[in-house]
């Protein structure tokens, strides 16, 4: 149970920051649940949402959830740069939580995400949680399509995250970070992340990579009841749309460890470029009796083709 008791002297605890853009129909639903948990702990929630340039009705449906909800802390501010990085940074510099949570427009939370975050926040020592996301398909997942890939799990059970683990982070669209983190290692780098609809990855990575080596202990705690439901639409099931995210994985995997460490970089872009040969051999070999060990087989693949992509990018800077 949640000793809410504790809270309740504190002017606010915790900060939900939801970074948008022309996304407005997600929105509504994602602030919706959202405001069904926090409107008996009102007092100690802000709701945050960051507008990145939309030109939808966006800012209509923050006002009307504002009038409707009155005694409920929901702020709105627009961010003019575009960015996911641009936005997340605003989120931190405008809230007003001890803690600061994100997640994404087009996420609900699950039943007992807040719950299980305030628990966390109340019991555990450590200075960020997350937790799994699951996927809301737009249509039926296609037969040759593994839906697990969109299965985003982070540790089995609750508790620390350690190791390798620990520099990968959690997803940046399902985290919270108690805030004062970011005076030490800095905010998120703008020149990393989506920008509009353009696809990028590597902005949360880089942060991780950032608490990793940082002079301060910073614990990641793995939060199993801390679950969003992600929407994927349809367009995220094309053969187009994987290959470019996955490759780009790759590239990014490259990036991340070669910044870490590079003798030690080097050692393990060689053991996933092994491994992922290995795995391709396998699953075109089980392709012939399963349509979704013919997807692990392509995204082998094209994680070969991002951490090529990744290597020759690296000798060229």
């Amino acid at each position: 149970m949640v000793n809410f008791s504790k809270f309740l002297s504190l002017k606010l605890i915790l900060t939900v920051a939801i970074c948008t853009y022309n996304r407005s129909e997600f929105l509504l639903k994602s602030l919706n649940e959202l405001i069904l948990q926090t409107s008996k702990i009102s007092e100690i929630i802000e709701i945050l949402v960051i507008d990145n340039n939309s030109n939808d009705n966006t800012l209509e449906v923050v006002r009307s959830l504002k009038k409707k909800f009155p005694k409920l802390f929901i702020s709105y501010y627009l961010e003019n740069n575009q960015g996911l990085s641009y936005a997340r940074n605003s989120a931190i510099q405008e809230s007003k939580g001890d803690f600061i949570a994100f997640i994404d427009d087009d996420a609900v939370i699950g039943k007992s995400w807040l719950k299980s975050l305030l628990y966390g926040i109340n019991n555990i020592k450590a200075e960020v949680f997350g937790g799994p996301i699951y996927p809301n398909f737009e249509i039926n997942c296609p037969n040759w399509i593994d839906s697990n890939y969109f299965k985003r799990f982070f540790k089995k059970n609750d508790g620390y995250l350690s190791g390798l683990s620990s520099m990968i982070g959690f997803s940046g669209g399902n985290v919270c970070f108690k805030k004062n983190i970011f005076d030490s290692v800095g905010n998120f780098n703008v020149k990393l992340g989506m920008i509009g609809n353009k696809m990028g990855l590597g902005e949360e990575t880089d942060l991780f990579i950032r608490l990793y080596k940082s002079s301060i202990e910073i614990k990641l705690y793995n939060l199993k009841k801390m679950a969003i439901i992600h929407f994927e639409g349809e367009y995220k099931l094309k053969k187009k749309y994987l290959k470019q995210r996955i490759t780009l994985s790759g590239v990014q995997f490259v990036n991340r460890v070669l910044y870490f460490n590079k003798k030690k970089g080097i050692i393990l872009i060689i053991l996933k470029f092994f491994k992922q040969i290995l795995l391709l051999f396998i699953f075109f070999i089980c392709s012939v009796l399963s349509q979704k060990a013919y997807f692990n087989y392509l995204r082998s693949c094209w994680i070969i083709k991002g951490l090529s992509n990744g290597i020759i990018k690296s000798f060229n800077d």
